[in-house]
C-alpha cells in the first residue's frame, strides 16, 4: 500500500526475528490439543482474511484442527464485532467450565 516504515534493514530483521516467538506454525508443541478460537473478518483490510482460512485448511488436511474453532464474519472488518465477541467469551467460559 506504499507505507514505509522508519526502520533500517537491520531494524526490520530484528523485529521479524523477535516475533518468530509467537509464530503458531513454528510452535506447535505449545499449541497441539488445546482448544483454540480463531475470528476473523472476512473484510479485514489489516491482516487479510485469507491468510487465517488458509491456515486453518492446512491445518484441517493435517487433522491438526479438532481442537480449534474458528469463526468468520463476512461483514466484518479488522475489529472484532460484538457477535464475535460474544461468541469468543461464550468459547472461553465453555472451556474453563
Amino acid at each position: 500500500k506504499g507505507v514505509t516504515f522508519p526502520l533500517s534493514e537491520e531494524q526490520q530483521s530484528g523485529l521479524i526475528q523477535m516475533l518468530q516467538k509467537f509464530d503458531m506454525e513454528q510452535h506447535e508443541e505449545l499449541w497441539a490439543n488445546k482448544p483454540i478460537i480463531f475470528w476473523h473478518g472476512e473484510r479485514d483490510t489489516v491482516v487479510p482474511y485469507h491468510m487465517s482460512r488458509d491456515y486453518i485448511e492446512q491445518l484441517e488436511k493435517e487433522k491438526k484442527a479438532e481442537h480449534i474453532t474458528y469463526l468468520a464474519e463476512r461483514k466484518a472488518g479488522h475489529a472484532v464485532s460484538r457477535n464475535g465477541i460474544l461468541q469468543v467469551t461464550q468459547f472461553m467460559a465453555h472451556c474453563l467450565a
